[in-house]
């Protein structure tokens, strides 16, 4: 029947394409370089690349989703000074590591996991239209490059100026290299209110009707998917300090693995569905394996740039200095559904202490000199947040404890 065929498109990027959304930078009028937390200022800016993004719940769908792909052979470009935007992507099926010819859809997108680290985006935004996984054993590490500056060549450099230029005399760039900042400098140059992260979502099928016209035969069904996102066994999704991870499946969030986003967030839930009056109950649930780790506890990020001051003796000396990061939240939320935490899982929104060089009047008495001395330093723990509409079970590990006596312990809701 041609009515039910996939028709839906494709975006394919081929070999030698860019899509290039980089950022730039600013000399001043007193020919200064324009800074922002230490970084020349000028963010890398979105990509958003979506297949099946018409699909309707009021439409008759294919029996088969071979139709549209997401083929990423080109090149994406969005690296800055001081820091990147989002890339979101979106296909019938997505996998990241594992086994590529296993894929229940041939035509999915599959990413291998070196994909999110060296880049310029900050932020990955990936939606499955059928099901997300992260196979057993992938390790996922979301850590964007920056453009490094040369400083006096940004000074000459015309308005317009390629920063991805290179010479024979410059071969990794004329104006900027790209690298790595280092973990302090990406925490404090990512974007206020939507820093480094990694989300991914499954399941929007399930809203779909074989039969618009009457609702009660169900949404359509794929041969190996179920509108799930799991994450494996030992696989590990690791984002930037203060960065956050959100999964949510439909039918299922499935949490084999460990979720690490320290000072961050971490929100394990499922879909809320859509569907049309008619449609059959689906009742979805949220499962924290028994070998599941969600660390969002604090940690201590130091500043290697900071400028030298006087010492306990009066002498130079690079102080000990940096950020002390509250445990940041984690949330378990079944919408429509159950939540299970299975023995031997854990939770973690626990403080830090450490111990940095403060001002303090010197010792000595002498005068109004300020030395900097080893002071211990600490943060809070976060918050838990567990919610289902269905039902609740719980029987992990969670660890909400304060750096330090004086500190504040973690709240659960």
């Amino acid at each position: 029947d041609a009515a039910n065929q996939d028709l839906s498109g494709s975006v394919l990027l081929q070999a030698g394409s860019t899509l290039d959304v980089s950022g730039g930078g600013y000399v001043q009028p007193d020919r200064q370089v324009l800074m922002a937390n230490g970084v020349p200022a000028g963010h890398g800016g979105d990509i958003s690349l979506v297949t099946y993004g018409n699909a309707s719940t009021q439409e008759q769908q294919p029996d088969r989703l071979d139709g549209g792909r997401l083929g990423l052979d080109g090149k994406l470009l969005g690296y800055g000074f001081s820091g990147g935007g989002t890339l979101s992507l979106q296909a019938n099926y997505i996998q990241v590591g594992g086994d590529r010819a296993a894929m229940p859809l041939a035509n999915g997108l599959y990413l291998d996991p070196g994909f999110f680290a060296g880049q310029g985006f900050d932020r990955y935004k990936l939606t499955a239209i059928t099901d997300g996984i992260v196979a057993p054993g992938t390790q996922v590490r979301v850590a964007r490059d920056n453009f490094l500056p040369d400083y006096q060549a940004l000074l000459l450099a015309p308005t317009g100026a390629d920063l991805y230029a290179a010479d024979a005399a410059h071969p990794t760039g004329v104006y900027a290299t790209v690298g790595a900042l280092d973990p302090y400098h990406r925490y404090v140059t990512r974007t206020t209110g939507a820093g480094p992260g990694f989300s991914l979502s499954a399941g929007q099928y399930l809203d779909w009707s074989i039969d618009p016209q009457n609702p009660s035969k169900g949404a359509p069904q794929y041969a190996g998917v179920s509108g799930s996102v799991r994450v494996g066994e030992g696989a590990n999704i690791a984002v930037d300090a203060g960065g956050s991870i959100a999964l949510a499946g439909t039918q299922a969030t499935i949490v084999l693995g460990a979720l690490t986003a320290h000072g961050g967030s971490i929100d394990v839930s499922t879909n809320a569905l859509t569907r049309p009056s008619g449609l059959p109950p689906l009742t979805a649930r949220v499962w924290l394996g028994d070998a599941a780790v969600l660390d969002a506890s604090g940690t201590v990020l130091l500043d290697p740039w900071a400028a030298a001051v006087a010492g306990p003796d009066g002498t130079p000396q690079v102080p000990r200095t940096g950020v002390a990061l509250d445990g940041g939240s984690v949330t378990l939320k079944g919408r429509g559904g159950y939540v299970v935490a299975a023995q031997g899982s854990r939770i973690d929104v626990s403080g830090v202490a450490d111990r940095f060089d403060l001002p303090t009047r010197h010792p000595a008495g002498l005068g109004q000199a300020t030395a900097y001395l080893g002071t211990p330093v600490w943060s809070d723990a976060g918050n838990v947040m567990l919610a289902a509409a269905a039902g609740l079970y719980f029987d992990g590990q969670l660890q909400a404890d304060g750096g330090a006596t004086q500190a504040g312990g973690g709240t659960l809701t």
